[in-house]
């Protein structure tokens, strides 16, 4: 089973990048080609009745974070909860306890997030938390195979900011060839940009939506 817990892309509204979102990145190339095959979705029913509870306030939570209808302070507030270590609901549950007790990887769960903020057109009006969990391993890796050192300093700065215009990146990493490394981010599938704000797709959407893939299994 996929502890991924996919999040559903039936959100509700409209984007403000709707008209002209469906643009797709350039497909990640993969070593061999995989059999295709229906990953299994994961929902409640999967869990035990206290696990089914935690689910259902996870994916509350994730649905807030990325809806579009959702107000800033409610989507701040479910940010928060998302990638700050040890941030509580009203239950008293943080993110990485629930997630521990899902069986599913908070990393992995994080950058699923910053995908689909990109796919419902949300740019933050300003950065996260100072205090969010630090870029994922294999994003830094990622980033490094890509456009080396550099590569990191961008992803960084939009993992923290989702949907950062692209005038504040280039002037927050003070990069004089930051356009040249943000274009190679793209071709890698990490980054992707629309009407100059900068999300952090980490898999290029072509990848995506093939029936086999997995975020869990595209990570280390």
């Amino acid at each position: 089973m996929d502890c991924s817990l996919e999040i559903d892309n039936d959100l509700d509204g409209i984007s403000p990048f709707d008209l002209n979102w469906g643009i797709e990145l350039p497909r990640q190339q993969d070593a061999a080609p995989e059999p295709e095959y229906d990953v299994p979705r994961v929902d409640e029913d999967d869990y035990s009745e206290e696990e089914a509870q935690i689910f259902k306030i996870v994916k509350t939570k994730m649905r807030l974070a990325c809806n579009v209808n959702t107000t800033w302070s409610r989507r701040k507030k479910a940010l928060d909860w998302c990638f700050v270590r040890g941030e509580q609901d009203s239950n008293g549950i943080d993110f990485h306890t629930a997630c521990l007790a899902l069986g599913a990887r908070p990393d992995v769960m994080q950058a699923r997030l910053h995908h689909q903020l990109y796919v419902a057109g949300i740019p933050l009006r300003e950065p996260m938390s100072i205090w969010i969990d630090r870029l994922p391993e294999q994003y830094e890796s990622e980033a490094i195979m890509a456009a080396w050192e550099d590569g990191i300093v961008l992803v960084r700065e939009v993992w923290r900011w989702p949907g950062i215009p692209i005038e504040t990146l280039e002037e927050k990493s003070a990069l004089p060839n930051a356009f040249e490394v943000m274009q190679k981010l793209e071709k890698a599938g990490l980054l992707a940009w629309r009407f100059g704000y900068v999300f952090l797709t980490g898999r290029g959407p072509d990848r995506v939506k093939r029936r086999n893939f997995s975020w869990s299994k595209s990570f280390f």
